[in-house]
């Protein structure tokens, strides 16, 4: 006899015993009965064994993981789409400085003081101003304009491609007074760039911009007022 059939039979016979016991207390007035009852529904197949319908393992909620990891959780220490150490990802990491073919409409090199002097770029990744040396420079009461839009993306974010004026290789460089004006995409205002990987406090060329009394306006996206990275 197949096991589900032996349960209906139990189950008959239980209901049978219920019946009398409820038959034998009909007699007293103040007594009343109730029975509560488990109904248990059961299924077999042939690859499987007898199992109850909808049950699962105690504890474990439908489709769970194994226990302590998340639904779709990457490995532990690791956001999901972080790049790997040491590596830019999604707003960072546009490759390298050494990457990069920076140009400007004027470069200073070395050592130097300039003072009411204007400058001006309407080119795509090509800087108003670029001081691009380890000596101290000093710009006073300039006026620089930039348009020209860029899509060198993190290379402007990052490295500062595209900027009105920037700053890199080691300079400290003071600029005082005058106003520096940007119309363009990807086209800061004011960069100062460290040049040592993006890793703020590490060795690198600790390039240092001071500036102080000068008007920055930045219209273009991606365009901040004052920026520096690299450690700058």
């Amino acid at each position: 006899m197949k096991k589900n059939e032996i349960r209906k039979i139990i189950s008959m016979a239980g209901v049978a015993v219920l019946c009398a016991a409820l038959a034998g207390c009909s007699g007293s007035e103040s007594t009343s009965t109730q029975a509560e009852t488990d109904v248990e529904v059961t299924y077999q197949t042939e690859d499987q064994g007898e199992d109850t319908l909808g049950e699962k393992p105690e504890g474990e909620a439908p489709g769970n993981p194994p226990e302590g990891q998340a639904p779709g959780n990457p490995p532990d220490g690791q956001a999901p789409g972080n790049p790997p150490d040491g590596e830019g990802g999604g707003f960072g990491g546009g490759g390298s400085s050494a990457d990069i073919d920076y140009s400007a409409s004027t470069e200073i090199t070395s050592a130097d003081i300039r003072n009411g002097e204007t400058y001006a770029s309407d080119t795509a990744d090509v800087s108003a101003l670029m001081i691009s040396t380890s000596e101290d420079v000093l710009v006073t009461d300039a006026t620089v304009t930039k348009t020209g839009d860029s899509d060198g993306g993190d290379n402007c974010n990052f490295y500062g491609l595209n900027a009105a004026v920037l700053v890199k290789d080691g300079s400290t460089a003071t600029i005082s007074g005058g106003s520096i004006t940007s119309d363009a995409d990807g086209a800061n205002g004011v960069f100062s760039y460290g040049g040592n990987g993006g890793k703020n406090g590490a060795e690198g060329d600790g390039t240092t911009v001071i500036i102080s009394d000068t008007k920055i306006t930045t219209t273009g996206d991606g365009s901040g007022g004052i920026m520096t990275t690299g450690g700058g």
